[in-house]
């Protein structure tokens, strides 16, 4: 209880006290950051990978001219073009992923 009164010791724990609530305030602040930071990569790798998968539309399409829509699956990170039929394909519309 003597130690109560003293003011060093007092100083001492609002010292403390002060240094803890920066350093757990900070910590929780560079979370945050990481977090954000990990969202927007994610975004830029998806759009690049649409983009990617657009382009591949395009030259699928003006190679064999069938070509009748694309997709990105984000889930399984593939591009997945669709194919029309056509008389060479019995089978069908046809759906090929690169």
């Amino acid at each position: 209880m003597k130690n109560l009164k003293n003011p060093v010791f007092i100083i001492g724990a609002i010292a403390f006290l002060i240094v803890a609530g920066l350093t757990w305030n900070y910590t929780e602040a560079m979370k945050a950051k990481n977090e954000t930071e990990l969202v927007q990569n994610q975004k830029e790798f998806v759009a690049k990978r649409k983009n990617d998968c657009l382009k591949i539309y395009e030259v699928e399409g003006e190679k064999w001219g069938n070509v009748k829509s694309w997709r990105y699956d984000e889930v399984a990170d593939e591009c997945l073009i669709l194919y029309k039929h056509t008389e060479e394909n019995e089978e069908g519309d046809f759906e090929v992923s690169f």
